[in-house]
Parts: C-alpha cells; sequence; structure tokens
C-alpha cells in the first residue's frame, strides 16, 4: 500500500513540488529585501531636500535696497537758423573756415559789440557765413568780450559729418554751448541744441562721449543727459526721472557718478543706455 505522499502526488512529482516551493520562498525574500530598501531611501531623499532648504537659507540675499531709474527722455526741438545781419554797432573780428558745402564754402564768423570802458571786452555774437549771406546763431554767446569763446567742429550725431559747436560764457557760472548742423536735404541751418554749463564726457564707457548739463554753483544742483535720436537730441532730467532734490556729476577713478538724492540721503549712479544704475558706493 502507497503511502500517504505518494497517493496523493506520486513518488516523481514529490520533488518538483518541493523545488517550487523554494523558489517562491527565495522570490518573497527577494521582493521583501527590496521593498525594504525602497523604504529605507525614502527618509534620505526627504533629509537631502531638508538640506538644500538650509542651504539656500544661508545664501546671502541680493541687495534689494539698490534701485536703478529709467530716465524720462523728451525731444529737443531744432531752430531753424534765419538769415540776417548784425544790428550797426557790431564789429566782425574773426571768421572761422568750416568746409566746403553745395552751396559754397562755409564759414563762422565772430562779431564784438565792444564795451567803451574796457579794452577789449563787451558781448560777442557768432554768425554762419554761407551762400553769400548770413545767419545768426541766435542770443550772444560771451558777456566778456572773445574770451573763453571756443569753435569746434564735432561729429555728435555719428554720421561723419562735423557740426558746428559755439562755446562762451554769459557769466561767472553760465556758460552756454550751441550746436549747428547744416540739413543738405532741406538746405537750411538748424540749431539741434543750445545748452547751459556743457559736460562732454564717456558717462557709459562705451567709447563715445554723451553730453551733460550739469550746475555750476547753484543750488539745487542738477544733471540733465542728452542723446541722439535719429534726427533729433532728447534731453533727460536726472532730479525729475528720480524724484530727487538734487543732481551732481563727477569723476572718481576713471568713472563717471552721477550722485542724486533728497538732502543728506545721497544715491550714486552710472549712467547706462538711458538708465541710471545704482551703485552701492560713490567708487
Amino acid at each position: 500500500m502507497q503511502g500517504l505522499g505518494e497517493f496523493c502526488f506520486g513518488p516523481k512529482r514529490n520533488g518538483g513540488f518541493l523545488i517550487k516551493v523554494r523558489l517562491t520562498i527565495v522570490m518573497l525574500t527577494l521582493v521583501c529585501l527590496l521593498n525594504g530598501c525602497t523604504k529605507a531611501n525614502v527618509p534620505a531623499e526627504k533629509n537631502n531636500d531638508s538640506i538644500k532648504g538650509k542651504e539656500t537659507e544661508n545664501r546671502e540675499p541680493e541687495n534689494e535696497s539698490l534701485k536703478d531709474i529709467d530716465l524720462i527722455f523728451t525731444p529737443v526741438p531744432k531752430e531753424k537758423l534765419i538769415a540776417g545781419k548784425p544790428e550797426q554797432g557790431w564789429e566782425r573780428i574773426e571768421s572761422i573756415p568750416y568746409g566746403q558745402l553745395p552751396g559754397g564754402k562755409a564759414n563762422v564768423n565772430l562779431y564784438l559789440k565792444r564795451d567803451p570802458n574796457a579794452s577789449g571786452a563787451g558781448q560777442a555774437a557768432a554768425f554762419i557765413e554761407y551762400d553769400n549771406e548770413l545767419f545768426s546763431t541766435g542770443n550772444e554767446i560771451s558777456a566778456y568780450g572773445l574770451e573763453g569763446v571756443e569753435i569746434s567742429f564735432v561729429d555728435r550725431d555719428s554720421d561723419s559729418i562735423n557740426e558746428i559747436e559755439i562755446a562762451g560764457n554769459l557769466g561767472a557760472a553760465n556758460r552756454v554751448m550751441k550746436i549747428i548742423l547744416y540739413d543738405e536735404e532741406n538746405q537750411e541751418w538748424v540749431k539741434l541744441l543750445e545748452i547751459d554749463n556743457p559736460t562732454a564726457a564717456d558717462l557709459d564707457n562705451d567709447g563715445s562721449q554723451e553730453l551733460a548739463s550739469v550746475s555750476m554753483g547753484s543750488v539745487p544742483g542738477f544733471v540733465d543727459i542728452y542723446r541722439w535720436n535719429e534726427d533729433h537730441f532728447e534731453k533727460a532730467s536726472v532730479t525729475e526721472s528720480a524724484g530727487f532734490f538734487y543732481a551732481g556729476l563727477y569723476s572718481r577713478e576713471g568713472k563717471w557718478i552721477i550722485e542724486s538724492g533728497q538732502q543728506g540721503e545721497p544715491h550714486f549712479y552710472q549712467y547706462m543706455n538711458g538708465r541710471l544704475i545704482e551703485q552701492a558706493e560713490a567708487g
């Protein structure tokens, strides 16, 4: 009579069953081990996130107190020069050649209305001589005769053609500069700009000069910045754009610094692409 195990499974099948049972136990063991490793890794991931959070908290934040300012530029109207001669009593003192134009040669003529009480002193004015006509550049350029009067030819609009710059002193703290251009398309002389107390400087260190008008002893101080836009100049007031009380311009360690603020609360800026970039300190 066969045993119970042999009756149920047979002698040969009993061995196969044991093998299957053993394989099943091994597989269950591997599954448990894998699940245990996975669960063990979960806290480690949370710990890593916690460490990253602490590192972020320990970083020094950017200085949010520094605020840049977008300057508000407005167009400067151009003014056509009118043909006309100096009034009686004005004497031509000097003629500076400008160059050859389609209508002929052009000169800058300086006239003086002498002060009878002082030798060489008096008011000075400039006229453009061209095509057998004289064109007035406007009001006088000097109240001190020809002393301090400068005529220069500079390309301010980057068109490879020099404009005429005429500068002189109207007072102890008031220097004026006029920029004159011949408009070949309209065949007329145009005053592009007239500014007080001009400063020509490379404010943004890009290799080209900007024009600025700065106060010369007047209170509160001001700084106006000019830039060329297509066919005209534009002007921006630092104090008006920033909403501050005063502004000043000076050079320190090869950099141009614009200082502006309320009384006793200075801010320091560098000019760049129509904006004032605030600096932590002056230099």
